[in-house]
């Protein structure tokens, strides 16, 4: 059996002469006895049975306790606490990028116990999360109802990616900083998993895929994954071609039009052929688009509110909401039931839905409703909202939509564009993930600490709500050059590496399962449009940013469209 590599103790390791202390076994504080030695002692282990127990924080081994009374392997908080102390000098503050804590043999922080990590934490004196000051009573609800989007991201530039806010008697801790959110999305995701905000949609979706965590989310997710596969694309590029064909039909006459509502039909349209197979009239559709986007605001109001009313008080935020729920479960709940009742079955998600993978059990009537639902409101409002905006950016740039109806031309020639042919467009999917960068539809994404833990250095207490911001990464200076500027240059070429601050998806295991038919849809969209029509504004004055449950404009976007000869 090869020799373990000999552990480090948690201790504050800032230069590269403690780092190579740490590997040799000594400890970092400078003293010549084995880390792991003193860490036996410490926590009373002897030999038992013929042969050392040796074990570490991560790991049941059968063990003799120093009262000779059998115990497991994993020490309890009071050793560690001791050991940490006497090694390391762990009870100093630790601050700054340079400061880590540091395993070879086990990494102790992510194999301890929760209570062992907490208690671990106290001994090394992280300090609290710095509040932002100002506010009065209620803190910086008022700040942050009115504007949820920039107003964590000034802060956020100010105190170096990381902030607590008070919400009444609550406090958040925003983040802002790429590393962060990487830390809490992915690498730690296990410990920040979704908390009140997505709880929320549930008053809508029920146990929808974005409102859920935890085994019920796996089971649903791996059921729906291969409904999103590169190789189911070709169908949304054939819906998306037809909706943005017969909605820019009727620009011919060169009357306004307000781009909001132009692309939420495109939108509806698309979702209706992709997730149900059926066109989805315009009347309908814009009675839907206006129950949904009035029940978001109703949400987003619920999320920051000191009191929330249960579902049944008659209150207007349940009012909405309920009303909603209706509306969507009345429409989808029919085409539903229809399906199961035996109808044909065409190629569409709610048929992958219904059928699932080989190894899935049938999900009962309420759980198809509650993913239908998410799909739908979910795959309407967050792409209408990137389409709005793509369209105000193309009358704003006419020479990126002349570079990107010279990009097309020997490409295209005329026709719609194929997912194959995305790889030849680079110009395109650039314009496209820059507007997501400048107007990101999610402009931020809460998570719960489930056990206390550090972030940036600093200790975030069980039960406090993380908030990234999408919005303030996306526009902070530090990353970007020019951040409130629109330049789909910057991912072409070299700059493509820019790409790993761009996160409109999330990242993660929740990142969105629909992230490539969105893409596709937009830049199928764009291509036509570009092809067929020049965009002019109407209005000179700058368009100002609301942040509802998505970022949309604060007024309507009017425009007029011109064929393009």
């Amino acid at each position: 059996m090869p020799p373990r590599p000999p552990a480090v103790c948690l201790a504050r390791i800032t230069t590269p002469a403690a780092v190579q202390a740490a590997g040799s076994g000594r400890c970092a504080s400078g003293r010549g006895r084995s880390a792991r030695a003193g860490f036996r002692r410490q926590a009373g282990w002897r030999r038992h049975a013929g042969r050392s127990s040796r074990t570490d924080p991560g790991r049941r081994t059968p063990a003799r306790l120093a009262d000779g009374k059998a115990g497991c392997g994993r020490p309890k908080a009071g050793p560690v606490r001791a050991w940490a102390a006497e090694r390391a000098g762990a009870r100093r503050r630790l601050s700054g990028d340079d400061t880590m804590f540091l395993c070879p043999r086990r990494e102790f922080w992510h194999f301890a116990s929760p209570m062992t990590r907490a208690r671990a934490l106290a001994d090394a004196a992280l300090p609290d999360l710095p509040v932002l000051p100002g506010g009065g009573v209620l803190g910086h609800l008022r700040a942050m109802a009115a504007a949820p989007h920039s107003f964590p991201a000034t802060a956020l530039q100010a105190h170096d990616g990381i902030v607590a806010l008070r919400l009444g008697p609550r406090r958040i801790a925003a983040i802002g900083r790429p590393d962060l959110a990487r830390e809490v999305l992915v690498t730690r995701a296990d410990r920040y998993p979704r908390g009140r905000i997505n709880r929320n949609l549930g008053a809508v979706i029920g146990d929808g895929l974005l409102a859920t965590e935890g085994d019920l989310w796996r089971a649903r997710r791996r059921r729906m994954q291969p409904s999103f596969r590169a190789d189911r694309l070709g169908p949304v590029a054939a819906a998306t071609e037809a909706a943005v064909a017969a909605t820019t039909r009727r620009w011919t006459d060169g009357a306004p039009i307000d781009a909001g509502r132009e692309a939420q039909r495109i939108a509806m349209r698309v979702i209706g052929r992709v997730l149900l197979s059926i066109d989805i009239a315009d009347g309908q559709g814009g009675a839907f688009a206006d129950a949904v986007q009035a029940c978001l605001a109703q949400l987003m109001r619920r999320n920051w509110s000191l009191v929330r009313w249960p579902l049944w008080v008659p209150v207007p935020v349940n009012r909405a909401v309920n009303a909603t729920r209706r509306t969507l479960e009345e429409f989808l709940g029919i085409e539903l039931d229809r399906r199961l009742a035996g109808a044909p079955q065409p190629d569409d998600l709610l048929a992958a839905l219904i059928r699932g993978r080989p190894e899935d059990p049938p999900l009962p009537r309420a759980a198809l409703l509650n993913e239908l639902k998410t799909l739908f409101a979910a795959g309407f409002e967050t792409t209408a909202t990137a389409l709005t905006w793509l369209l105000h950016l193309l009358a704003r740039h006419p020479a990126v939509a002349e570079a990107l109806r010279e990009e097309a031309a020997p490409v295209l020639g005329g026709r719609a564009p194929l997912p194959g042919d995305l790889p030849r467009l680079p110009l395109a999917a650039a314009v496209v993930e820059e507007a997501m960068r400048l107007y990101p539809p999610v402009y931020n994404m809460g998570r719960d600490c489930a056990a206390e833990d550090a972030l940036g250095g600093y200790r975030i207490p069980r039960g406090t709500t993380v908030l990234v911001s999408i919005f303030g990464i996306h526009r902070n200076p530090a990353l970007w050059d020019a951040p409130e500027e629109f330049r789909p240059g910057r991912f072409l070429g070299a700059g493509a590496a820019a790409r790993r601050n761009l996160l409109p998806y999330a990242w993660g295991r929740h990142q969105c399962i629909g992230n490539h038919f969105a893409d596709l849809e937009l830049v199928v969209a764009l291509l036509h449009i570009v092809q067929r029509v020049r965009l002019d504004p109407l209005e000179t004055a700058p368009v100002g940013l609301r942040g509802r449950t998505t970022l949309v404009p604060d007024r309507p976007i009017r425009l007029r469209p011109v064929p393009q000869r």
